[in-house]
């Protein structure tokens, strides 16, 4: 009897977090799943929720503490019945939170050998192929799948492989599938919008981006403080040419995040397209403090600080990439003409 209520206490408390988190309160959530697990220390599902609510809040301590305790959970089940298909797969997925991609794969493998149709293993087998870039079996486990059955999120993994594979036809028709059935599913409209980018169908690519930023719109209202999901905004309203909105956005992304270098990077862009190069070139020395190893903005930047004849920044960017752009007739130009114009003349001339 006494266990029959600790098991509904337990189960109360775990619904109670749900019903918070549709509300977007991650404290209360956190709360509650805590409770749930003071009742049972080994309550499986409430570890997992209280890992991914602590990846929202950004602590990756706690979060890494709360799969690592799943882990530990599921050995120690393991070794009492090794044939329990539910524990291997739970402990796969702890191992894919902590991004223990081989241990998740090994996992799943002894998961799908007791039941070779459990749809959990295959779809979480499907995505860690992905993770891999073994994009062909990825899309092998997910055809095992009913079709019928597919979640938004499984069909966005499908689109995701099938673009890898430059299957762009059969990409289409994922992604198209994973927004109608969940319309606030951000990466799915992402990855539309990219590849009608790329074919040149603007006014399907401007369809994705108002999705984009109507599913940021739903996501931020449940949780404000996701760095991400505003530089999505951003970037959607940036193709939008939105300049202002997108700025806005992007600002509020590094307020949140200031060590995020993409929304430095997106800003530069814009303000190029503003012709306000000077603020454009402060964006991109930002972005590249942030991320120097990053080629693309390294090589606009230099070219940018050699037009506002910033001469020793644009040396300081061009002489990065001399050897990954050796073909490119305007990078040497512009770093010769910049030792030249610092009377740097032999140098000039080497160039």
């Amino acid at each position: 009897m006494i266990e029959e209520q600790e098991d509904e206490k337990k189960w109360l408390y775990y619904y109670k977090a749900l019903a918070y988190e549709k509300q977007g309160d991650l404290d209360e959530v956190i709360h509650f799943l805590n409770k749930s697990i003071d009742v049972d220390p080994n309550f499986v599902l409430a570890w997992g929720s209280l890992g991914m609510a602590y990846e929202l809040t950004n602590n990756q301590q706690k979060k890494e503490e709360s799969f690592n305790r799943i882990i530990k959970i599921s050995n120690e089940s393991l070794s009492i019945n090794p044939n329990d298909v539910h524990t291997w797969y739970h402990k796969a997925l702890a191992n894919f939170e902590l991004k223990n991609y081989p241990k998740a794969v090994e996992s799943l493998k002894n998961a799908l050998e007791l039941n070779p149709t459990y749809e959990l293993a295959l779809k979480l087998m499907g995505e860690l192929c992905i993770k891999l870039k073994q994009f062909e079996k990825s899309l092998e486990y997910y055809e095992k799948l009913d079709p019928n059955e597919l979640d938004s999120k499984t069909w966005y993994h499908m689109g995701s492989a099938c673009r890898e594979l430059k299957k762009y036809q059969s990409a289409f028709g994922c992604f198209e599938e994973s927004v109608q059935l969940d319309p606030v599913a951000t990466d799915a409209w992402i990855d539309l919008a990219e590849i009608y980018l790329k074919l040149n169908k603007k006014e399907d690519a401007s369809r994705c981006f108002h999705g984009i930023i109507d599913s940021c719109d739903h996501w931020i209202e449940s949780n404000p403080n996701n760095f991400l999901t505003w530089h999505q905004m951003g970037w959607a309203y940036k193709h939008l040419a939105e300049y202002s909105r997108a700025i806005k956005c992007f600002k509020k992304a590094i307020e949140i995040e200031p060590k995020f270098p993409w929304p430095w990077e997106e800003m530069g862009d814009i303000y190029v397209f503003l012709d306000k190069p000077q603020n454009s070139a402060v964006c991109y020395d930002k972005a590249i403090e942030l991320d120097p190893n990053n080629d693309k903005t390294v090589f606009i930047a230099g070219n940018l600080h050699y037009w506002l004849r910033n001469y020793e920044k644009a040396i300081e960017y061009l002489e990065k990439l001399v050897q990954i752009h050796a073909e490119d007739a305007t990078l040497w130009r512009n770093l010769g003409m910049s030792h030249y114009h610092l009377k740097n003349y032999q140098k000039a001339v080497n160039f």
